[in-house]
């Protein structure tokens, strides 16, 4: 009898456990599970332009224009080599940012070849020259640069100047229809002497030198200047603040010496200044500034 009974409960024990027992198929569950991951990844829409970095801002700073011939093109550097009209070669660093046309359209960096006429406003991008805009051209066409008289030689009409960008100092012929402009009157060429800022504008002539077509007297040395605008950057311990001028537009540094200087008023930051400067030949000076009004008022 007791032999009967736990045979009957084992009976009964291995029939639950069979019963709890569902074989599970493999196959059937890969598929269930590559399905449900392909149909989410069917909903998953991924933008190829998301994945890229943003591109840095472009450089700050005035850009000038440089004139010349291409000399080289490096497509792997992103890099042109520009001989300036009278000067020598110029690597010009370019990317994405830069806009580049061809007589006016629309072009890329395969449409910019070596021996073309090239007019480029470029920026100082740290210690590298970076090209804001390419324009290529076919035929001559006039520029704009400014820089600095290094000299001006009478007998063969030609000035030396020196726009901060090209290593060496170019050279640009005086003809005798260029026009010298001072203070908004014709000037006869004794206002170009060395140490003068200039704006010029010329146009390449057929043996890749500049003529001028108009020579604008920015600062002779000696000359006192009146700069009336907000100060954007002041260091006191160097001596120096830079005003942008709302007549012009344009940023002005002036130098001070901190241990004499004269200031009429809490001189900081987005100060509206009054500051009578000379230019010496390298920079513009002060020994007075007048505040009036600051940031706080």
């Amino acid at each position: 009898m007791r032999l009967a009974v736990m045979t009957l409960l084992s009976g009964l024990a291995w029939a639950q456990v069979s019963s709890s027992m569902v074989p599970i198929n493999p196959a059937e569950n890969i598929g269930t599970d590559s399905s449900m991951h392909a149909a989410q990844s069917a909903d998953i829409t991924v933008d190829p332009n998301s994945l890229l970095p943003n591109p840095p801002d472009m450089p700050k700073g005035k850009a000038t224009l440089i004139g010349g011939t291409i000399s080289n093109m490096d497509r792997v550097r992103d890099q042109i080599t520009v001989r300036p009209f009278g000067g020598g070669d110029m690597k010009i660093l370019f990317d994405g940012r830069t806009q580049i046309s061809r007589d006016g359209n629309k072009a890329s960096s395969v449409d910019i070849k070596p021996g073309e006429k090239v007019y480029i406003d470029t920026v100082l991008d740290g210690t590298t020259i970076f090209a804001k805009n390419i324009r290529v051209v076919s035929k001559g066409a006039s520029g704009q640069s400014r820089g600095q008289i290094v000299a001006f030689d009478r007998a063969r009409s030609e000035m030396t100047l020196n726009d901060g960008l090209n290593t060496e100092a170019i050279s640009v012929r005086i003809m005798p229809g260029t026009k010298v402009i001072s203070e908004g009157r014709e000037t006869s060429t004794n206002a170009l002497r060395p140490g003068t800022l200039v704006a010029i504008e010329f146009s390449p002539t057929g043996d890749g030198a500049v003529s001028a077509q108009k020579i604008s007297i920015l600062a002779q040395p000696g000359t006192v200047f009146t700069f009336i605008g907000k100060v954007m950057f002041l260091d006191m311990h160097k001596g120096i603040l830079s005003i942008v001028d709302p007549r012009d537009k344009k940023s002005y540094d002036v130098h001070f010496n901190p241990s004499s200087v004269r200031i009429n008023g809490d001189l900081q930051l987005d100060s509206e200044v009054t500051v009578n400067a000379s230019f010496d030949g390298t920079r513009y000076a002060t020994s007075a500034i007048l505040v009036n009004r600051s940031s706080n008022n």
